[in-house]
């Protein structure tokens, strides 16, 4: 789903839903009855005068989802992956700050954010394998995004994970930040491309008057040689009904004519939050242009969601993020949300529209375990052939372990 300069990745063999789902039970069932063995924040320890800290923190993801498949292209297969088994420590040593984060769940370790970084004027500026300060979905944790997968302007907009440099800083009403970086990252060939971006976000009222969230990003990507001196080209595509629906999997846009691609980007966001109520949305156009031909990837995505027991969103001012909610209580919490999204590539030869609308129902047992259970109903046309490529119903569900 994401949009990647070209190599082949390595997922988790599925495994059947029951095998799966039993596991992530036997592992969940004492975790919702004993929310005081698991701190939100993981296992932290520190010297005596607080120079030196070191955390260590964790999340597992069993997913599944079920497929209803219509009688064009070939079905998605049910199933059931382990898809994320994250373990990261992190600290400091005086003065600077330090983060390790990689994910065990597929055939080798992928690193996320690897680095280390430093207060400096009104914010901090952070070196090594970074997650580029970019989009409000983008830069909200998977652990507490609205529904299991993120909106298609997350998914084609950035890059992932990166070798590069960051630094924000925030004010009380505003929250600010640039990325500079290059294509490669620890699952990567080496590539000689860069990029930067930068984001705005402007929060208008006090912590106590609710969240308004109205931001901008945007950001030039280069795409690069690789190892072999040849340029790699670069193509975005989406999976139309989740990460298990690999045959309804449709490029937007695809550049590998052996040329650099550059690729201009940028992003409108908004969210507002009031009490147990939020609404959420972004829009997005990507060109790419590799000298001889251009194309275009515009996205956006629009969310309603309320915690029927309660509950807020949970709302990062340093980095303009969602975060989990606000007051889990001994009963847990329950969330509702909608979401449509939209994906329409175009270049010569191609004109590909994904739609989706989703339903969401999320419990928070506790503060550590979440269940989630999505409803996703999708269509992909073929607008330049006028006609429906796919139309897939899914039933998607997660069980969640995070400290």
């Amino acid at each position: 789903m994401m949009l990647i300069a070209r190599t082949t990745a390595t997922r988790c063999p599925r495994r059947t839903p029951l095998v799966s789902l039993a596991i992530a039970g036997v592992l969940a069932a004492p975790l919702a009855h004993a929310g005081t063995r698991l701190d939100s924040d993981g296992f932290n320890a520190s010297s005596d005068d607080g120079q030196y800290t070191f955390g260590i923190h964790g999340r597992v993801q069993f997913d599944s989802e079920w497929f209803d498949n219509d009688d064009r292209g070939v079905d998605n297969p049910s199933g059931t992956e382990l898809r994320r088994i994250r373990l990261a420590v992190s600290g400091k040593f005086g003065e600077w700050g330090y983060v390790v984060d990689y994910d065990f769940a597929n055939d080798k370790a992928v690193g996320q954010t690897i680095g280390i970084s430093h207060a400096l004027g009104p914010g901090t500026i952070s070196v090594g394998q970074i997650k580029p300060f970019y989009s409000l979905e983008y830069i909200t944790d998977d652990l507490w995004a609205s529904m299991m997968e993120r909106s298609w302007v997350a998914d084609t907009q950035q890059l992932g994970y990166r070798y590069g440099t960051q630094w924000v800083g925030n004010t009380a009403h505003w929250v600010y930040g640039v990325n500079l970086y290059n294509q490669a990252n620890t699952d990567t060939d080496h590539n000689s491309g860069i990029g930067e971006s930068g984001r705005l976000v402007w929060l208008p009222l006090a912590p106590d008057e609710g969240l308004l969230h109205l931001g901008v990003s945007a950001g030039h990507d280069q795409i690069g040689k690789g190892p072999d001196d040849i340029y790699t080209g670069t193509s975005a595509s989406v999976r139309a009904a989740g990460h298990l629906a690999d045959h309804s999997r449709f490029t937007l846009i695809d550049f590998d004519s052996g040329r650099k691609v550059e690729i201009n980007k940028y992003l409108g966001e908004a969210a507002y939050v009031t009490g147990p109520f939020y609404v959420q949305a972004e829009a997005g156009r990507a060109h790419y242009d590799n000298g001889t031909e251009e194309g275009d990837v515009k996205t956006g995505y629009a969310i309603v969601g309320w915690f029927i027991t309660g509950q807020s969103r949970g709302y990062d001012r340093k980095r303009a993020r969602f975060t989990r909610p606000d007051n889990i209580g001994a009963r847990g919490a329950w969330e509702l949300a909608l979401r449509y999204d939209t994906a329409h590539g175009q270049q010569v030869a191609r004109d590909i529209e994904v739609k989706a609308t989703s339903a969401g129902v999320n419990w928070y047992a506790n503060k550590n375990v979440l269940v989630r259970l999505d409803y996703v109903h999708s269509e992909t046309d073929d607008q330049l052939a006028h006609v429906t490529l796919d139309k897939t119903n899914a039933i998607a569900a997660r069980m969640q372990i995070a400290f």
